[in-house]
């Protein structure tokens, strides 16, 4: 599935350095990815900045698999 334009302004986040990271993540697009696993992203979209911050940076880790998969796949595209 295509990045939408909705996607990519859910993405836009509060703080610079996730903005870095979603806008790298989204220049891969979302080709493969499943309806299941959309809707997973879009429930790490709807959590706090801060806590998506800190799990990034191995402050704290995240509530559940689901969102710590995210997280990983997230990883490779810390600035």
């Amino acid at each position: 599935m295509a990045v939408t334009k909705r996607m990519q302004w859910r993405c836009r986040r509060g703080i610079r350095e996730l903005d870095l990271v979603f806008g790298r993540f989204l220049e891969h697009g979302f080709e493969g990815f499943s309806e299941d696993e959309l809707a997973s992203f879009e429930r790490l979209l709807d959590q706090n900045d801060l806590d998506i911050y800190d799990w990034l940076m191995g402050r704290s880790a995240p509530p559940d698999a689901d969102l710590a998969q995210w997280v990983g796949r997230l990883q490779p595209f810390k600035p």
